[in-house]
Formats: C-alpha cells, structure tokens, sequence
C-alpha cells in the first residue's frame, strides 16, 4: 500500500528528477516518504533538507537578469509561474534561443523558446552541488523491494494479459468454444477498466494513465462524470460495482467455466440484468452531467459486446442450465470482490488523509516551545562522570547528548552512522555508555573494555573513529576488531571498573532497550522522537 500512501507533489517530483539526472543512489519511495514527513513538503526548504541527507548541497539564488542563467554549466532548479500558480521546475540545459527544461503542468521534459521561458520565469534559481554525495545505504535493496511493490500494483492490469493467454488456449484446443472464449476475453477488458476505476478512485481521482486516456475536451471529461453523485449507488461506486461483475464471472468462468454450461449460461443471465445500467448511465452523462466518460463508455460497449456473444453463442437460450449452485457461487464471489474493492479504496483513502495531516503533526512536534514541554516532563537523571562514558564532541557545547547503546544492537549501529554529521556541529557534546548486565557475554563486555583502553591511551577524538570502523562492520567480531589496535591485555583487563558500574547504571536508568537517548538529562520522549530528528531540532536544543 506504500506507493499509494506516498503520492508525488511538485516539489517531490522535481527531487526524483534531480536524483535521477545527477544519478544519485536514492530509491523514490525514500523521497517520497521524506516528503511526507517534512512539516513544509511545498517548498524549497523539503528539498533542500532532503537532498541535504545525502550530502547534496543546494542554494537558492535571487536572480536579477534571466541573462545570469547561463553561467549554470549544471542541471538547476528554478521557479516557474504557469496558469496562474507557481511551480518548481528543473533547467537541463540554455542556449541562446531554446531551453531544455521539465514542464511540471504535464510533467515532461522539452524543449521551449528562450523568451517564452523569460515570461515564466519566478526570479529564483537553485543550484545543485553533488561533489561530497553520499549514496542511500542498500539502495539496490530498497529498489527491489520498490520493484516488487510496483509489480504488485501492477496485477490488476495483468489481468487482461493473463486473460488473452488463456483464451488463445483455449482456442487451440479441438473442443474449444470460440464464444465461450470471446465471452471471457470481454470480461477480461471490463475486468482491467473496472480495476483502473477503482484504483482512479482510491488515488483520490488522480491518475496519469486515466488522465492520457481520458482527455479533456468540450464533451468529455472522466473526472467530472466519475466524482459526480451519479458514480454511486447508495454510497457504493458503480466502478466496484462493475470490478465485482466482472473478476467474479471471469475467475468462475476461467477456472470452472469448461465443467459445467451452468456457468456460461450464468453469467450470460447476469449480463442481461446489468444492460438496464447502459440506459442510465447515457442518460445521466447526456442529460444530467452534459459530459462524456470515455472510460464509461467503453465498459457501456463490453457490456454491449458480451450481450452480443451471448446471443450468438446461444448462452441465453437454455435457462434450465442456471443451478442454484452457480448462482450462488456468482454471488458469493462477487461479494468478495466487492467488499475487497471498497475495502481498497477506503485504506487507500485513510492512507491519505493521515498523509496530509503528517506534515502539521511535524511542525507541532517540531515547534520549539512544544519540544521543551514535552522534553521538560521527563525526569531528571544525574550527570554522567565524563571518566566514565566515551565523549564525542565539545564538553562546552550548549547541547549534552547522552545515548545508552549496546555494541552488537544494529539499531544502534545504524542510529551512530546517521548521527555522525550531528557530531560536526561544535555545540553538540555527546556521551556514550553500554547498557550490561550480568548475564551478558565475554564479548561484548571485552569490547567495551577494548574501547576504554583505547580511550585511555589516545583519547576521546581517536574513539570517535574507533566507533565508526565498530559500528561500520557488518559481522562484528571481537579478536578481529581487537587486532588492528596495538594495545596489551593488561590495559584492557584493568577496565573492569567501568563494566560494574554501567552494570548499576543501567538497573538505574531502568534502560529497557537501545538506543536509548538523554537530552539535557531528560529522558527524549520517544513516542514522538528520535536521533532522526535531532538535525531538525538543533535550533531548538541549542536555546534550551
């Protein structure tokens, strides 16, 4: 359900072109969830913290003189004003006459006059810098898996595929009814329509593919007609309606069809019911809408179809051959289709209504008065002696950090990776200690010792590598680690002090999983926090 949650805005779109021009290792979904979760998706800023992530620099420019455009030798961002709206765009490339440039009204790239572009033009220009990039750690994971959900989106309209192979089978086989298989080929088409309706729906009416099908002009209009009050029958869409038809009569007919003329002949009965619905819907588009659904009429003309095959097929002429069994099994599938398309459309609907709220619940949390209350609730711990933790950082820096972690948890191997540009900033001072007990191994004690020997003999600033080459390891073993350090046994065994009295601060801090963060000696509420968003509310954490 993610790519239907996570829909592309402009300012988003123009990101992933971005990324895909410069050739950057981010997935979509990454973008497109980010977005979601920035409290000012809509702007310049989302972009620039975004692309900010991944070492991408970017900066806005005022510009006085569209002349001054040609001195980007890059791909840049630029603000457009087009019908009325300001949008973001991307410029590829200038010349004296032309631009090269992605038109975010039918989101194209092409190719415009240099003085057409000068009356669109907004004034501002943003530059792309890529040169300290930083690819998305197991990108090629997340595009898989991005893969995989795309193709998932993409069953419903397989169908038809599925469909087409099935009745040439069929018609290959000697025994082989060439109505029976024009008659599934039919549901087959209003099987596909009716998915692409539905999913038109669930997406809020919007779909490029609906859109490029359906184009608008004095008479038609898709979305006009499909978000109208005739589009439903006592809170039902007839497009779910119309799926539950059609993918009930072609599973039953496709996977029971040949063993019984039951079915056939079911289906064909059904068909002749719905054909009334061919009058209403003429008469509500001409009459009421005075506008035309090209979709509607297409699956008007499969219903059409059917009725004809069915004639000429002779499904309609033996009635006797409708069993309550077959009845009740169209109904019963049909039931499911149904309720599994409404179901679709309502989560897809949820999905984005919590969507939309996402980025007020972030400029709430990320407000600083709201931070300092909720930060400000929590109890208040003692001070960790400095002899006692590794420090990374200025101990003069106006934000302490504490973090309680264990040297095997990969949570927090990946929380100390991403917070590593954190340690950059000279007002950030973070203190680090292991949650242990007494039932813990000799290994993952020995590490901890092995970090405070090293600390001992070459300081804090050496530590601050130590972690990162520990944290970086994807098998972490402690004789391996251990050997690339020149330090004696001895050093290390005398670091047992520090195993027991983290032993008794963890029982006190009642540290039930890691990481686990202190800010100012407050306990981050993580119900609404994490390291994620300690670059968001530096502002912040530097006042209090």
């Amino acid at each position: 359900m993610d790519l239907y949650k996570y829909k592309f805005t402009n300012c988003s779109e123009i990101c992933w072109q971005i990324v895909k021009t410069y050739k950057l290792s981010i997935s979509k979904e990454t973008i497109c969830k980010q977005f979601v979760k920035h409290p000012y998706p809509d702007s310049i800023l989302a972009i620039t913290d975004i692309l900010g992530k991944f070492n991408v620099i970017v900066n806005s420019y005022s510009i006085q003189k569209i002349e001054d455009l040609h001195t980007y030798t890059k791909p840049f961002i630029v603000l457009v004003y087009v019908d009325s709206n300001y949008y973001f765009s991307i410029v590829w490339s200038f010349s004296q006459y032309t631009v090269a440039w992605f038109n975010p009204i039918n989101h194209k790239k092409e190719r415009i006059s240099f003085d057409h572009f000068a009356k669109i033009f907004g004034g501002i220009a943003t530059s792309i810098d890529t040169d300290n990039y930083v690819g998305e750690n197991s990108s090629k994971a997340k595009r898989c898996k991005f893969l995989v959900k795309r193709f998932v989106e993409l069953i419903p309209f397989s169908v038809l595929a599925i469909t087409i192979g099935l009745s040439l089978f069929d018609v290959l086989t000697p025994n082989a009814s060439i109505y029976e298989t024009l008659y599934i080929l039919g549901l087959g088409a209003g099987c596909v329509i009716c998915a692409m309706l539905v999913d038109f729906e669930a997406n809020d009416h919007k779909s490029s593919l609906v859109e490029r099908l359906c184009p608008v002009g004095k008479h038609l209009n898709c979305t006009s007609v499909l978000k109208s009050h005739g589009s439903t029958l006592y809170g039902v869409s007839w497009a779910s309606i119309g799926f539950a038809y059609f993918a009930s009569s072609f599973i039953i007919l496709t996977c029971l069809g040949s063993d019984s003329l039951s079915y056939i002949h079911t289906a064909s009965f059904l068909n002749l019911i719905s054909l009334p619905f061919i009058i209403y819907s003429l008469y509500y588009q001409i009459k009421i809408a005075k506008q035309l659904c090209i979709m509607c009429l297409s699956i008007m003309s499969i219903l059409v179809y059917i009725f004809v095959v069915s004639v000429y097929g002779g499904f309609l002429s033996s009635y006797p051959h409708i069993t309550t069994k077959s009845l009740v099994l169209f109904v019963t599938i049909g039931l499911i289709m149904l309720w599994a398309s409404n179901m679709y459309i309502a989560l897809c609907g949820r999905s984005m209504e919590l969507n939309s709220l996402y980025p007020y619940f972030n400029r709430l949390r990320y407000d600083s008065s709201v931070f300092q209350a909720l930060l400000n609730n929590q109890p208040l711990i003692e001070r960790i002696p400095e002899e006692m933790s590794i420090n990374i950082g200025n101990p003069c820096g106006k934000v302490k950090i504490l973090k309680v972690c264990d040297p095997f948890c990969s949570a927090c191997s990946k929380s100390h990776l991403r917070m590593e540009k954190l340690f950059e900033n000279p007002e950030v001072f973070m203190q680090v200690i292991f949650c242990v007990n007494r039932n813990d191994s000799d290994a993952k004690k020995n590490i901890i010792k092995l970090f405070f020997a090293l600390k001992e003999h070459y300081g804090n600033t050496f530590l601050k590598q130590v972690l990162h080459e520990w944290y970086s390891l994807k098998k972490k073993d402690y004789e391996i680690f251990k050997r690339k350090y020149d330090i004696d046994d001895a050093s290390i065994s005398k670091q047992g002090d520090k195993i027991t009295w983290m032993e008794k601060k963890t029982k006190e801090l009642k540290i039930l999983y890691t990481p686990t963060f202190y800010i100012g000696r407050h306990h981050l509420p993580d119900d609404f926090y994490s390291e994620e968003d300690f670059s968001v509310l530096m502002k912040s954490l530097i006042k209090m």
